[in-house]
């Protein structure tokens, strides 16, 4: 199946991009608009109707051929997909190409790296030394799991600190949950309550954050010595990742986690608990 449109359209994607950041993606972070932006120069800028099945399947196979992981590509298709979707609500196409199936993509495998309170220890130090703010935010991450688009897209009128829980609405699944919040969560949501009252509780942009975040981690990996392997695999939602699995280590159920997560399905939540979270038991003697 192809994509069909009036051949006399010059729209080309980077229209439709540009309606996109305006429409689709006014809240979203940088990433996702510059994802777009590779599909736009990958593709030569085309026109959508020229985007057809078959060249979605070349595309894919060429990318596959250079390594791109299954997660990357899943990341571009994403992009694209709504370009087509808002290319259709525009009339320039009358129906989508075929996407890749899932199963075709392999998920990544999951990360294993689950920080060690002494190195978030250290981490924190590293960041108060140039931002009180990037500091508060990786305690936030680490104390309520928080997608990092969410902890930068959080408003104070979805903070109760009376009851301690935040709604989080803008949310990957496109679904609000209200999660509740610990002390060292709250203390940190106190302390920004006295820098801002209204609008978003962090100011931080994304980039911002990233920066700082990479050059603390770098200087802990090498004061602790912590290794290559450490470093590479240490970022902003290894945080996230050690959260969630330190609450399936103090017994939080699947259900559980998923519901705080915010996770689509069970399937998704399993990647988040690593077998180091799991307490075996000792195994008897067989023969």
């Amino acid at each position: 199946m192809s994509t069909t449109t009036t051949t006399t359209t010059t729209t080309t994607l980077r229209d439709v991009l540009r309606v996109c950041e305006r429409l689709d993606w006014a809240d979203a972070s940088r990433h996702v608009v510059d994802n777009a932006v590779f599909c736009v120069r990958a593709l030569d800028n085309p026109r959508p109707g020229e985007i057809t099945t078959a060249r979605l399947d070349l595309w894919v196979a060429a990318m596959r051929g250079d390594g791109r992981s299954g997660s990357r590509i899943r990341a571009l298709l994403s992009s694209l997909r709504v370009m087509l979707h808002r290319a259709q609500r525009l009339g320039l196409i009358d129906t989508l190409p075929l996407f890749p199936e899932p199963r075709t993509l392999p998920m990544a495998e999951p990360r294993a790296l689950v920080l060690q309170p002494e190195w978030v220890d250290a981490l924190t130090v590293a960041l108060e030394g140039e931002s009180r703010q990037a500091a508060q935010l990786v305690r936030l991450l680490l104390n309520t799991g928080l997608r990092v688009s969410e902890a930068l897209s959080l408003h104070w009128d979805h903070v109760d600190l009376q009851q301690q829980q935040l709604l989080i609405t803008r949310t990957k699944a496109h679904k609000a949950r209200r999660i509740p919040i610990n002390a060292a969560a709250l203390e940190v949501l106190q302390q920004r309550r006295l820098v801002r009252t209204t609008g978003p509780v962090f100011s931080l942009k994304l980039r911002r954050l990233q920066q700082l975040h990479r050059a603390a981690v770098d200087r802990v990996c090498q004061q602790l010595v912590l290794g290559e392997e450490v470093r590479a695999g240490w970022v902003l939602h290894t945080l996230r990742h050690t959260c969630l699995t330190r609450l399936a280590s103090i017994g939080w159920s699947a259900p559980q986690l998923q519901q705080f997560a915010g996770h689509s399905s069970l399937a998704v939540t399993q990647r988040y608990v690593h077998g180091s979270a799991v307490a075996l038991p000792q195994l008897p003697t067989i023969v």
